[in-house]
Protein backbone atom coordinates (compact mmCIF):
# COMPACT_ATOMS: atom_id res chain seq x y z
CA UNK A 1 0.00 0.00 0.00
CA UNK A 2 1.09 3.42 -0.98
CA UNK A 3 2.30 5.75 1.91
CA UNK A 4 1.44 9.72 1.24
CA UNK A 5 2.57 12.49 3.40
CA UNK A 6 0.33 15.37 3.54
CA UNK A 7 1.07 18.51 6.01
CA UNK A 8 -1.85 20.66 6.78
CA UNK A 9 -1.69 24.52 7.10
CA UNK A 10 -4.06 26.27 9.31
CA UNK A 11 -3.07 29.59 8.36
CA UNK A 12 -3.86 29.05 4.51
CA UNK A 13 -7.51 28.67 3.28
CA UNK A 14 -9.02 25.28 1.36
CA UNK A 15 -9.38 26.59 -2.13
CA UNK A 16 -12.59 25.11 -2.74
CA UNK A 17 -14.79 25.70 0.69
CA UNK A 18 -12.41 28.39 2.15
CA UNK A 19 -12.33 26.96 5.47
CA UNK A 20 -8.96 27.25 7.10
CA UNK A 21 -6.30 24.24 7.81
CA UNK A 22 -5.72 23.52 3.78
CA UNK A 23 -3.66 20.53 3.25
CA UNK A 24 -0.72 20.05 0.85
CA UNK A 25 1.65 17.31 -0.26
CA UNK A 26 1.16 14.46 -2.51
CA UNK A 27 -1.68 13.43 -4.59
CA UNK A 28 -4.37 15.44 -5.36
CA UNK A 29 -4.83 17.64 -2.27
CA UNK A 30 -4.51 20.82 -4.25
CA UNK A 31 -5.01 23.03 -1.05
CA UNK A 32 -8.28 21.65 0.11
CA UNK A 33 -9.05 21.11 3.86
CA UNK A 34 -9.40 17.26 4.82
CA UNK A 35 -13.55 17.88 4.59
CA UNK A 36 -13.27 18.77 0.48
CA UNK A 37 -10.72 16.09 0.12
CA UNK A 38 -13.09 13.24 1.92
CA UNK A 39 -15.65 15.12 -0.28
CA UNK A 40 -14.16 13.99 -3.07
CA UNK A 41 -12.50 10.41 -2.60
CA UNK A 42 -16.57 9.80 -1.59
CA UNK A 43 -17.36 10.93 -5.30
CA UNK A 44 -14.20 8.89 -6.80
CA UNK A 45 -16.06 5.65 -4.78
CA UNK A 46 -19.40 5.95 -6.43
CA UNK A 47 -18.25 6.23 -10.12
CA UNK A 48 -18.02 3.50 -12.14
CA UNK A 49 -15.32 0.96 -11.74
CA UNK A 50 -15.80 -1.46 -14.03
CA UNK A 51 -15.16 -0.18 -17.63
CA UNK A 52 -15.55 -1.63 -21.14
CA UNK A 53 -11.36 -0.80 -21.00
CA UNK A 54 -11.14 -2.83 -17.74
CA UNK A 55 -12.93 -5.67 -18.94
CA UNK A 56 -10.68 -5.59 -22.46
CA UNK A 57 -7.53 -5.81 -20.03
CA UNK A 58 -9.32 -8.72 -17.95
CA UNK A 59 -10.58 -10.38 -21.12
CA UNK A 60 -6.76 -10.44 -22.08
CA UNK A 61 -5.26 -11.48 -18.95
CA UNK A 62 -8.12 -14.87 -19.25
CA UNK A 63 -6.87 -15.51 -23.16
CA UNK A 64 -2.92 -15.02 -21.66
CA UNK A 65 -3.47 -17.85 -18.87
CA UNK A 66 -5.55 -19.89 -21.74
CA UNK A 67 -2.63 -19.75 -24.21
CA UNK A 68 0.03 -20.17 -21.35
CA UNK A 69 -1.98 -23.22 -20.44
CA UNK A 70 -2.65 -24.90 -23.98
CA UNK A 71 -0.32 -27.84 -23.97
CA UNK A 72 -2.08 -28.76 -20.68
CA UNK A 73 -5.79 -28.22 -21.71
CA UNK A 74 -4.51 -30.59 -24.62
CA UNK A 75 -3.52 -33.00 -22.38
CA UNK A 76 -6.03 -33.11 -20.59
CA UNK A 77 -9.07 -33.00 -23.55
CA UNK A 78 -7.60 -36.08 -25.38
CA UNK A 79 -7.06 -38.03 -21.63
CA UNK A 80 -11.33 -37.11 -20.61
CA UNK A 81 -13.15 -38.73 -23.09
CA UNK A 82 -16.58 -38.30 -21.63
CA UNK A 83 -16.90 -35.10 -22.00
CA UNK A 84 -14.46 -32.00 -20.59
CA UNK A 85 -15.66 -28.80 -18.97
CA UNK A 86 -13.24 -25.82 -18.70
CA UNK A 87 -14.01 -23.26 -15.97
CA UNK A 88 -13.25 -19.91 -15.93
CA UNK A 89 -13.70 -17.59 -12.44
CA UNK A 90 -12.92 -13.97 -11.84
CA UNK A 91 -13.02 -12.37 -8.46
CA UNK A 92 -13.48 -8.71 -8.61
CA UNK A 93 -12.30 -6.71 -5.14
CA UNK A 94 -13.91 -4.05 -4.29
CA UNK A 95 -10.49 -1.65 -4.35
CA UNK A 96 -9.24 1.49 -5.96
CA UNK A 97 -8.35 0.45 -8.74
CA UNK A 98 -10.21 -3.15 -8.85
CA UNK A 99 -8.00 -6.02 -7.90
CA UNK A 100 -8.98 -9.35 -10.06
CA UNK A 101 -8.44 -13.00 -9.18
CA UNK A 102 -8.55 -15.11 -11.96
CA UNK A 103 -9.04 -19.35 -12.03
CA UNK A 104 -9.17 -21.50 -15.01
CA UNK A 105 -10.17 -25.23 -13.61
CA UNK A 106 -10.24 -28.54 -15.91
CA UNK A 107 -10.24 -31.80 -14.88
CA UNK A 108 -6.98 -34.05 -15.24
CA UNK A 109 -8.54 -37.56 -15.24
CA UNK A 110 -12.26 -39.08 -15.82
CA UNK A 111 -14.46 -38.56 -13.32
CA UNK A 112 -15.66 -41.22 -11.06
CA UNK A 113 -18.94 -42.21 -10.47
CA UNK A 114 -20.96 -39.95 -8.13
CA UNK A 115 -21.73 -41.14 -4.10
CA UNK A 116 -25.36 -41.25 -3.23
CA UNK A 117 -25.80 -37.70 -0.76
CA UNK A 118 -28.17 -36.90 1.42
CA UNK A 119 -28.71 -32.81 1.48
CA UNK A 120 -30.92 -31.09 4.16
CA UNK A 121 -31.60 -27.34 3.91
CA UNK A 122 -33.36 -24.97 5.95
CA UNK A 123 -34.40 -21.78 5.60
CA UNK A 124 -35.79 -19.27 7.96
CA UNK A 125 -35.80 -15.70 9.35
CA UNK A 126 -33.47 -15.68 12.29
CA UNK A 127 -34.94 -14.18 15.29
CA UNK A 128 -38.66 -14.03 14.95
CA UNK A 129 -40.78 -15.73 17.45
CA UNK A 130 -42.96 -18.67 16.44
CA UNK A 131 -45.93 -17.58 14.71
CA UNK A 132 -48.86 -18.54 16.21
CA UNK A 133 -51.72 -20.10 13.83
Amino acid sequence: MATHNIEIDSSKQCNRCGESGAAFGEGKTRGLCLACINKDLKAELKKDRITTEILQEMAGDIEKMLIEEQQQIEWAFRNVQDGFKLSISVNIEHTIPPTAEYNISYPLEPAREPIQKQKVTLKKVIGQGELEV
